[in-house]
């Protein structure tokens, strides 16, 4: 529904925000229910939705908050998809690369935003979050 109200008024940054954290919610669920490619295809167009509305209105930190849940997200998919002891080991060494560079990109969006204002209608990751799962991720890559 969300989707078709999106469709119907594109200019509507307050619809394509409510659409984008439905896709962002229906891939942390799928993650949750192990359904990885799924959730990181969800995630992916929740991602997608944010940074263009981050990318047109620069400004609202909130919404640059908002990119770094999707990068957590996309991390913990990855890291999660890595520990899997089954899998072979040229795969998980790929899933903690994947995952690391999520967070990296999450450490760095919440660094620049260091000190900046905002309303925070909900908790996102703080920069040691994020460096502490860069640090999981090097630990993990070490043994390759």
């Amino acid at each position: 529904m969300r989707q078709s109200l999106a469709d119907a008024g594109p200019a509507d940054a307050e619809i394509r925000g409510e659409v984008a954290e439905s896709y962002y919610e229906i891939g942390r669920l799928l993650d949750g229910m192990g359904r990885a490619a799924a959730a990181r295809e969800s995630l992916q167009k929740a991602l997608t939705l944010r940074e263009a509305l981050s990318a047109a209105d620069p400004m609202n930190t909130e919404m640059r908050r908002a990119v770094t849940q999707v990068y957590a997200a996309l991390g913990e998919s990855y890291a999660r998809w890595a520990g899997e002891a089954r899998a072979p080991a040229a795969r998980r060494a790929a899933g903690w690369r994947a995952a690391r560079a999520w967070y990296q990109r999450g450490l760095e969006v919440v660094e620049s935003l260091r000190g900046r204002v905002g309303r925070h209608s909900k908790p996102h990751p703080t920069p040691e979050a994020f460096a502490a799962e860069i640090a999981r991720c090097d630990r993990a890559l070490a043994g390759y």
